[in-house]
């Protein structure tokens, strides 16, 4: 298992493996389907149709403590707190490592300790820009 958030641009620069963080229930993937406007129960037969756009790959990553000594909650919040990052992750469908464009929900951090730095960030989602290939 492994998850690479790679920064504002594809090409790795500035990226952080947040892999080791992770706690151990690891992260979670949801494949969000997309649907456009035109998608509901026909009121005659009861059928669902609609324009499929297509699936939006989400994850619910859980971090544990961080110490910001090494400036990794720094990195990895100024990452996810930007409007778009790339990140790297590996999809079990394809069985294959992806890379594609993400935003994130809303981040929280709990600072532990201001005397040894730990801080603890919150579980948070991280959404796809673009479907799934």
């Amino acid at each position: 298992m492994s998850l690479f958030i790679i920064g504002c641009n594809s090409s790795g620069a500035g990226g952080i493996d947040i892999t080791s963080y992770i706690t151990k229930e690891g992260y979670k993937i949801t494949h969000s389907k997309l649907w456009s406007s035109d998608t509901g129960r026909s009121s005659m037969t009861g059928e669902n149709k609609g324009t499929f756009i297509g699936i939006f790959p989400k994850f619910n990553i859980q971090v544990g403590k961080i110490k910001t000594d090494k400036n990794t909650a720094n990195s990895i919040l100024q990452i996810v707190n930007s409007a778009t990052f790339y990140c790297k992750y590996y999809d079990p469908e394809g069985k294959a490592m992806r890379v594609a464009s993400f935003y994130a929900g809303d981040v929280s951090e709990t600072v532990v300790s201001e005397k040894t730095k730990n801080v603890v960030i919150e579980p948070f989602s991280i959404i796809a820009n673009t479907r799934r290939l």
